[in-house]
């Protein structure tokens, strides 16, 4: 019988590649994918997540060094197409337009798709309004519905609040009207935690944020404030009656429930496998959608989990 020596021929060959990048990372020699140093701009909704991502990364893999900035969603893509970073985090995909443009530079984007976050509306603890339709919803983003008075329960006209006017949250909600622009008594801030503090202190305030930011618990202004707010609870989106409510939660985000979902997406213009496409593996992996897990969103895959059973007589 004839022996096939392939299968042992590749593992050894893959073990051999393996060996001689991480000695090459480690004697300096050039960029692999767990040694050397990139710069990762950041969609500034989703610098909870980021910033938890790649602490992980450079811990573990020492010799590899991320440049992290957060920036509006605008921003971050002018530096993926302009070459002023090698990987971006957003809450889209690139348009046809943009991948056109890298295609012309025969640049191919790598675009990993690494888990589900959400839009959510906040309102001050002070008002009666709990939660909200799908419609309601599309209505006040409309300029349809514009005093609280309307939807039955307060006072007073809505004073809508976000984070700025080229962040990825305006984005997403001129995207839910179909590109309208936003009424009158829609105001942007600078930071979502100033979003959060005018909600605290103001009864008619509505504000738009993240899930990912309202996740966070590491930012300690951004804790102190989540106390002094609410987040709603809305209709399903094709809902026929509105007589289910459901807040932005891991939970009725995987159970497709939440109406205002959005994708995130790790976009690479890498040429070669760096130490961004290492990045890119990691957040991929199981390890790294353990970290979106914990903090609070939904990863594309979900982390398994071991279960050690012992031998031994059942009681």
């Amino acid at each position: 019988m004839k022996t096939n020596y392939l299968p042992h021929f590749l593992w050894i060959s893959c073990l051999v590649v393996g060996i001689y990048a991480v000695l090459q990372g480690c004697n300096g020699l050039g960029e692999t994918p767990t040694s050397g140093e990139f710069r990762l701009v950041t969609d500034e909704t989703l610098l909870p997540i980021a910033e938890a991502e790649v602490q992980i990364f450079d811990h573990t893999y020492t010799n590899a060094h991320t440049q992290l900035s957060a920036k509006p969603e605008a921003q971050v893509i002018a530096d993926l197409m302009n070459k002023e970073a090698a990987i971006a985090l957003l809450t889209r995909d690139l348009n046809e337009a943009e991948k056109k443009k890298l295609l012309e530079r025969a640049i191919y984007p790598r675009i990993t798709p690494i888990a589900i976050d959400a839009l959510a509306l906040i309102v001050n603890p002070q008002n009666p309004i709990n939660h909200l339709s799908y419609q309601q919803v599309t209505d006040i983003l409309e300029g349809k519905t514009t005093t609280w008075q309307q939807l039955g329960k307060g006072n007073g006209k809505i004073n809508l609040v976000f984070d700025h006017a080229g962040s990825s949250t305006v984005r997403g909600v001129t995207d839910l009207i179909g590109g309208k622009k936003l009424p009158d008594n829609a105001y942007a801030m600078k930071t979502n935690n100033e979003v959060l503090a005018y909600i605290a202190k103001n009864p008619n305030g509505l504000g738009i944020t993240t899930l990912s930011w309202l996740s966070d618990n590491v930012n300690d202004t951004t804790k102190l404030l989540y106390d002094k707010i609410s987040v709603l609870s809305l209709g399903a989106k094709n809902a026929v009656q509105d007589t289910a409510y459901y807040q932005p939660s891991q939970e009725y985000l995987l159970d497709s429930l939440y109406p205002l979902s959005r994708p995130v997406y790790l976009i690479s213009r890498e040429a070669k496998a760096g130490t961004a496409t290492g990045f890119s593996a990691f957040v991929a992996s199981d390890r790294g959608q353990r970290i979106i897990l914990t903090a609070g969103l939904v990863p594309v895959v979900m982390p398994t989990r071991e279960i050690i059973i012992k031998k031994g007589n059942l009681q």
